[in-house]
């Protein structure tokens, strides 16, 4: 959990719009903290094998080898040859693989139209948004997981976390913050992880000192600067 965590944030942020947040902090005074992360993770990027207009509901991509599938996904269109760059993102409702002319190509069925004109050659890349929180199942069995964008199903990745704290610095300041305005998030510099899990048994012959329970626990701390946000160092 605390891999995956890392992992996520460090990446924030990196090839999306530049109307899309690359992090979003969830606080909650009395329970576990969430985020939201978005990036290219699968660092995948192509081009448009032909152009597009602005009424197409479609677009075919040069396949490369870092392409998946992920559900409800966004593609990002952006042509830095125009001034100021033209770009454009949209949910894919569909993504079909095929071959033509002895090349790999990926037809993107999107949601509503392009709504721009873009030439071929213009870079098509994806990205994705996890939403990580730690849980409570059915049976009062505490688990962290993870929502990938908006589609509601919560993926586990590890039984046991009872707590999730987060705390925010600004490239500014050291200060540790628990929520920020929506128009400093762009300036997040890192991102301060507490991990709290809690053992799935219990041990009668101890008594957590805080908790008056039989259950042992351990906490993880660490730090994790965002590199695409960590653009002026302090």
């Amino acid at each position: 959990m605390h891999g995956e965590l890392l992992d996520k944030i460090r990446m924030a942020g990196y090839m999306i719009p530049s109307d899309v947040k690359g992090i979003i902090p969830f606080h909650v005074t009395s329970g576990p903290d969430s985020i939201r992360v978005t990036g290219n993770y699968d660092n995948f990027t192509s081009s448009l094998y032909q152009a597009v207009g602005s009424s197409s509901t479609f677009l075919v991509a040069r396949h490369n080898s870092n392409y998946k599938y992920r559900k409800w996904m966004r593609i990002y269109l952006v042509d830095r040859t125009s001034i100021p760059p033209l770009e454009r993102w949209a949910i894919v409702d569909t993504a079909i693989v095929f071959s033509w002319s002895g090349q790999q190509l990926i037809l993107f069925n999107i949601a509503g139209t392009i709504g721009k004109a873009f030439p071929a050659g213009t870079r098509v890349s994806t990205f994705s948004s996890y939403t990580f929180k730690a849980k409570t199942d059915a049976s009062g069995k505490k688990y962290c997981g993870f929502t990938m964008n908006g589609f509601n199903l919560d993926h586990i990745l590890v039984e046991g976390i009872e707590d999730i704290r987060l705390t925010y610095e600004l490239r500014n300041d050291t200060t540790d913050r628990l929520t920020l305005p929506p128009d400093s998030l762009q300036y997040i510099y890192s991102v301060n992880i507490e991990l709290q899990s809690k053992a799935q048994t219990p041990d009668y012959r101890y008594v957590d000192p805080v908790y008056n329970d039989n259950y042992r626990r351990e906490t993880l701390k660490s730090e994790v600067v965002i590199l695409n946000h960590a653009i002026e160092r302090r």
